[in-house]
């Protein structure tokens, strides 16, 4: 024991002797450190308590009810999923929400809407809520930013966003469309869990919203807390309602009193776990250069402590607590400026990032003593080699200041080749199965085997020196001499580098599932439709009158004014015998039916196969606004309207015009024949069978007819709108003037731009690929300089030879350049094959998900990454190397 005390306190002496070299591996142990405090630090803050969701959801209330249906239903005790038994919804009202509740309940309204209102460009519709906030029940759902709450039926607060696009604020005032009716913005508020929100709140029964677009929920207050048992009890009347308590504390699954769960039954393929065997694997590896290029500057002084008696246990202690006293004091400050960090940065990332508010301040102590005694853990096992080497150096000729070539032992490479092969070959095993731990142990086990495959690669580069000018020449073979210091700092790069590559890789790729589906949109991403509004504002309504035939003109000519219209698609709705809407469906024969509809809570097997039967598509057509998924148009329009190769447009045209129908399921089409079911306000449903093509999986509505189908079918037809064209996808500013200039037009209409699919949301995936972005730079950046450390007594030799100061930056930004060059490669080549893991292990976990509520992930590279990575790094690195490498150095004698 008494041995070790003394070594550290010789690690201690050395250390601040030696604060430059202190001062680099403090930064590349500590620099991971810090980063990953910092995401551990935002991700505990940012991800809700059960406690804290229940407050931003349902305020302090100890249930909200949302729903009613006349018979039972199911419930999931936190999620929004349902089961209806029997009936259908009827209105919640304040009374029939009263009389579920236990006597002595107190409730207050939630009504959410949307209405119109004028804005900056023109018009437009933002969402609504009707809440009295300052009740004590509502306490948490809104946050007051500035001003007060609304006091009347003449006050409005407004959150951030629906302020901009008013173009109003505190003391200002917004009105309705018309301007007939205008409201004092009394505040600025903030939704906790949407804080890009554009909403507009009213005080209860104060808003203008339309009887049809009014949703209440009611929250109360209870005498006692209300359990699952009291929820199910609501349940069986037909109430779904959401329990403080229950939501907290949920009970477990029980399929007698809740819906089939939907996703995988199986277990998920985790891309969370992937990432913390690669960040771990990245904080050892970042600390293996701290101690390894260090090495050859101290084995003059271990050579004395050898020569006065020192034996080699003695030096490998040395060298060991090296690595226990910078490992400890770089866990130290990296946690602690950690910690710092995610809390002055909370600001910038709930908006910028995470789109909600954070919870309470919470630091992950588990997560920060694992970081800690990773980091300790780290810095010894760096040090082991350094020590085993200084413990079998030569003594006289370490005094003297000579040092052994270093030769490739061939085992090693072998032993990396093998390693990483059967690291690849785990990798693809466990991605085949879904396997998330398999998965991740191949990587690291890859990852390691290219490591030990490092010091051979140096060695080959090596040998292309002579084709390189001097500086360049001398700098690759120091690097291959010298492979004991370069190597470490080479597999520190490339673990930066591939983590960094497995975050943007899988980042991209998650979003190309949505920017690049495959699943085909009513109507391409940015198109405009503009339909005439005749649908029934409420139960019991009539629909309004269909607009008077000089009206559509106007409202192309307004369409094409305000919006990027190039051009402009008639679109005609069928209509009945009586003269009201009419609706057009396909239907399949009993043959070609998906088989495993409405069989309930299927097994893995049965969902896989599913999957794969094509019958089982969920969607033919989505849509992000329009409602276009039956049209009528001129056939003329056809090649307008959806994008088809010549022939098969020229058959198509040729079957509109022959009066057949043109359809999206190609699995209701059997021997060129369709059957069209055809639904109304008016008469019973009936069928009629037309010849029919199946349109190939492009943009375009389910069932496209033309006026000849219509007269088969036994209907007519009147306009009902336009379908735009654009060059590019409009703007809010664009699409509120146009709903300006089509509020002019006689007639009520609805119109919508179709939005590209909106990719979910992963902040905390992007929090973590900006943290492994820093960590990139810095460590390339540190690893580097520390091997370019190495090299000044070559730096001095030159001098003393007269070579310039110019031939001396070149040579150490040469070695900079390969070292930080290779581990890029290296680490960019790791990332993209670990990424690719990934995308497969996700893939195969969907497969055995049905229905298919999420498309499979394409493999997509952010080429932006790979530049950074091949160029960004190695020219940051080797500009740092060029700015501090010194022009004018003493000339250095050995001993």
């Amino acid at each position: 024991m008494r041995a070790w005390l003394v070594a550290l306190r010789i690690a201690r002496r050395e250390a601040r002797r030696s604060k430059g070299r202190s001062a680099l591996v403090l930064a590349l142990i500590g620099l991971p450190v810090l980063a990953f405090t910092f995401f551990a630090v935002t991700y505990d803050t940012f991800d809700l308590t059960a406690a804290e969701k229940v407050d931003r959801e349902i305020g302090t209330a100890d249930i909200k009810l949302t729903q009613m249906y006349d018979g039972p239903v199911k419930q999931e005790p936190t999620g929004i999923g349902t089961q209806i038994e029997t009936g259908g919804p009827v209105p919640l009202t304040g009374d029939v929400a009263r009389s579920l509740l236990p006597a002595g309940s107190r409730i207050i309204p939630v009504t959410e809407g949307v209405t119109g209102f004028r804005t900056k460009a023109g018009r437009g519709r933002l969402v609504i809520w009707e809440l009295d906030y300052t009740d004590p029940l509502a306490r948490g759902m809104l946050r007051q930013v500035s001003g007060r709450a609304p006091a009347n039926a003449d006050e409005v607060v407004l959150t951030r966003e629906a302020g901009k696009r008013l173009g109003a604020g505190v003391g200002g005032t917004v009105s309705n469309p018309e301007g007939s009716r205008t409201w004092k913005v009394v505040g600025l508020v903030e939704d906790p869990m949407d804080l890009r929100g554009q909403k507009v709140v009213f005080r209860p029964d104060a808003a203008p919203i339309a009887a049809n677009e009014r949703y209440s929920e009611w929250l109360a207050d209870t005498p006692a807390p209300m359990t699952w048992a009291d929820v199910v009890a609501l349940n069986k009347r037909g109430a779904v309602g959401y329990s403080r308590v229950v939501m907290i504390d949920p009970p477990p699954y029980d399929p007698a009193t809740m819906p089939p769960p939907n996703g995988n039954n199986g277990e998920a393929f985790r891309i969370g776990t992937i990432f913390a065997g690669a960040l771990i694997l990245e904080v050892v590896l970042l600390a293996a250069p701290a101690f390894a290029v260090g090495a050859r500057r101290r084995r003059r002084e271990l050579a004395l402590v050898a020569a006065a008696g020192g034996s080699p246990a003695h030096l490998r202690r040395i060298v060991l607590a090296d690595g226990v006293v910078l490992g400890a004091l770089a866990a130290a400050l990296g946690v602690v400026l950690g910690i710092v960090v995610a809390y002055t940065t909370r600001p910038l990332l709930d908006d910028n990032v995470m789109n909600q508010t954070p919870g309470a301040f919470r630091v992950f102590p588990s997560a920060l003593a694992g970081l800690v005694l990773l980091a300790i853990g780290s810095g010894v096992l760096a040090a082991i080699v350094p020590a085993w080497t200084a413990a079998r150096q030569p003594v006289v000729a370490a005094l003297r200041g000579l040092y052994a070539v270093t030769r490739l032992r061939r085992r090693w490479a072998v032993l990396g080749l093998v390693t990483l092969v059967l690291g690849i070959a785990a990798t693809a095993f466990g991605a085949s199965r879904a396997d998330d731990t398999i998965s991740m142990a191949g990587m690291v086990i890859g990852e390691i085997g290219l490591v030990l495959c490092t010091p051979a690669l140096v060695g080959l580069v090596a040998r292309l020196g002579g084709r390189f000018p001097l500086s360049a020449r001398i700098a690759l073979r120091d690097v291959g001499r010298n492979r004991a210091a370069a190597a470490p700092a080479i597999s520190a790069v490339l673990a930066a580098v591939a983590v960094s590559t497995l975050a943007g890789v899988t980042i991209a790729s998650g979003t190309g599932r949505y920017i690049q589906s495959d699943r085909p949109l009513v109507m391409p991403a940015g198109w405009v439709a503009a339909e005439a509004n005749e649908w029934p504002s409420g139960p019991n309504q009539e629909p309004p009158p269909p607009p008077p035939a000089a009206a559509f003109p106007a409202l192309a000519a307004a369409m094409t004014a305000t919006m990027p219209v190039t051009t402009t698609v008639p679109i005609g709705r069928p209509v009945c015998a009586g003269g009201s809407v009419c609706y057009l469906a396909t239907e399949r024969p009993a043959a070609q039916e998906c088989p495993y509809i409405n069989q309930g809570n299927l097994s893995r097997e049965k969902q896989r196969a599913a999957r794969n039967d094509p019958r089982c598509e969920t969607t033919l057509r989505e849509s992000y606004g329009p409602s276009f998924n039956e049209v009528v148009i001129d056939s003329k329009d056809l090649g307008t309207l959806v994008d088809l190769d010549a022939a098969t447009l020229d058959a198509a045209t040729a079957m509109l015009r022959a009066g057949g129908v043109l359809v999206a399921d190609r699995f209701a089409v059997a021997g060129g024949r369709t059957t069209i079911a055809i639904s109304g306000r008016e008469g019973d449903p009936r069928k009629v069978e037309l010849p029919a093509l199946v349109l190939p999986p492009t943009d375009s509505p389910v069932v496209v007819v033309s006026p000849e189908g219509i007269a088969k079918l036994g209907l007519t037809s009147r306009p009902a709108g336009y379908i735009g064209v654009t060059d590019h996808r409009p703007t809010q500013a664009e699409e509120d003037a146009f709903l300006a200039a089509a509020a002019k037009v006689d007639g009520s209409w609805q119109i919508t731009t179709q939005k590209p699919p909106t990719p979910e949301q992963e902040p905390f995936l992007v929090v973590l690929a900006i943290v492994a972005g820093v960590v990139t730079i810095g460590a390339a950046g540190i690893a580097t300089g520390l091997a370019a450390a190495e090299g000044r007594a070559d730096l001095t030799t030159l001098a003393a030879v007269g070579a310039s100061p110019g031939v001396r930056r070149m040579l150490s930004l040469s070695r900079t350049g390969i070292v930080a060059g290779l581990g890029s490669l290296l680490g960019l080549l790791a990332g993209l094959g670990a990424a690719a893991a990934v995308i497969t292990g996700q893939n195969r976990a969907l497969a055995s998900t049905w229905p298919a509520f999420e498309a499979p992930m394409p493999y997509v590279v952010p080429w932006l990454n790979v530049l950074v990575s091949l160029v960004v790094v190695p020219a940051a690195a080797m500009l740092g190397a060029a700015l501090f490498t010194r022009a004018r150095l003493p000339v250095e004698r050995a001993a």
